[in-house]
């Protein structure tokens, strides 16, 4: 981990290994290892502050889908900084949340170190307020408020792969 991410070399996305790019194949281990540690529920480390640090020195982009599972999966070893830049993204960018908001393991990391995060990061991705500025008044018959995008996509009970794990998949 600390070798192929947080090693400081910049990966481009021109390095590729079949389909998926260098760099894409690095963030899906970075993940599965955050995934991990958030199961076995472990108390601070200092490779996943490390791994925290490197992705916020890289300056992400609010639409990072990466950046914010990366950094909402950290449970104890979440700081100010990650929690304000995550806040940043609910504020902003409220429907580029589905990695976190529809992730098991960010659920059960965060649920456990940060609730109150987490229910302000749901209340934004899921409640969409009205937009007063739009050009008809903000308000039509279609707003109920809940935000329509990325979730609920398949309809009945399915089951979902998620980083090693078959978790229950309600979708309706």
């Amino acid at each position: 981990m600390k070798v192929a991410f947080c090693g400081g070399q910049a990966l481009t996305e021109q390095e590729r290994t079949g389909r998926r790019g260098l760099a894409e194949s690095i963030q899906e281990i970075v993940l599965s290892w955050l995934s991990g540690m958030a199961i076995a529920n472990r108390d601070e480390d200092q490779l996943r502050k490390t791994v925290r640090d490197t992705i916020l020195e890289s300056d992400p982009q609010l639409r990072d889908d990466f950046a914010v599972e990366a950094l909402a999966t950290p449970g104890s070893d979440l700081d100010a900084k990650a929690e304000s830049w995550l806040r940043g993204v609910a504020e902003n960018r409220p429907n580029r949340l589905n990695p976190a908001i529809e992730s098991f393991v960010v659920a059960m990391s965060m649920s456990q170190s940060h609730p109150q995060l987490l229910l302000d990061l749901a209340e934004a991705y899921y409640i969409e307020r009205p937009n007063l500025e739009r050009r008809w008044g903000g308000i039509s018959s279609l707003d109920d408020g809940i935000r329509d995008f990325q979730h609920g996509l398949n309809y009945g009970l399915g089951y979902r792969r998620q980083r090693g794990t078959t978790v229950p998949s309600f979708d309706y």
